[in-house]
């Protein structure tokens, strides 16, 4: 894999993802408690109150594939990632997995809070606590590219989630390369000043039903 294509498949978090059943059917009470009649439990991330007036949505507990259904106009993909090339069709999804932690929980050894959400495949877009329909994912490390080992980076995800529906949210990411070692231009030429940015946003929807395997990162 070469390193301009890390963005959906990072290394950086060392805990696992267990994979979760295909049910998404949801029902969901005021608060934004979703009760599953499936294995995906019950789940929340609305949270109790809110603001008056505002709808609030929730996610099916566990690991399930999300189909990447939309990039937003005006995005900059100044690390030549291919952002774009992520998004799907209705015929051939391009799905990534979505795990949400209804409870407190700890896995690998690490304490994960109630209410975390990690997108991508070992939270390659970010994790973080979501609540009121929305919150900030973050994921930091230092990538090594798999055909040239001593290319190594540094990168930092900050993006902001945005829940729109039941199992449907818009996620805007801040993806930030620095730090580059000098074997990385044997594979592209390095960023001027060394440093490159790119932001987006994807629109995004549990794929249903579940085609495809949460637990082989939904390739």
């Amino acid at each position: 894999m070469k390193f301009t294509k890390y963005i959906l498949a990072s290394a950086a978090l060392a805990f696992g993802l267990g994979a979760a059943g295909c049910s998404s059917n949801s029902s969901c009470a005021d608060g934004g408690i979703c009760n599953e009649g499936g294995a995906g439990g019950s789940a929340g991330t609305g949270g109790a109150g809110g603001t008056p007036g505002q709808t609030l949505y929730a996610l099916s507990a566990g690991t399930f594939c999300y189909d990447i259904l939309s990039i937003a106009p005006g995005y900059s993909d100044g690390c030549g990632l291919g952002v774009a090339t992520y998004v799907g069709t209705p015929t051939m999804p391009s799905a990534i997995p979505v795990s949400y932690y209804a409870a407190a929980t700890t896995v690998g050894g690490e304490a994960i809070p109630a209410g975390t959400v990690v997108v991508g495949n070992d939270g390659s877009l970010g994790r973080g606590v979501v609540n009121q329909n929305a919150g900030t994912l973050l994921r930091n490390g230092m990538p090594v590219d798999t055909d040239v080992p001593s290319c190594t980076w540094a990168e930092g995800v900050q993006a902001q989630f945005q829940l729109t529906a039941t199992n449907k949210f818009n996620i805007s990411v801040t993806e930030t390369r620095s730090n580059f070692d000098p074997s990385c231009a044997t594979v592209k030429p390095l960023p001027a000043g060394g440093t490159c940015t790119s932001t987006w946003t994807f629109g995004m929807a549990i794929e249903d039903p579940q085609v495809l395997s949460a637990a082989a990162g939904c390739q």
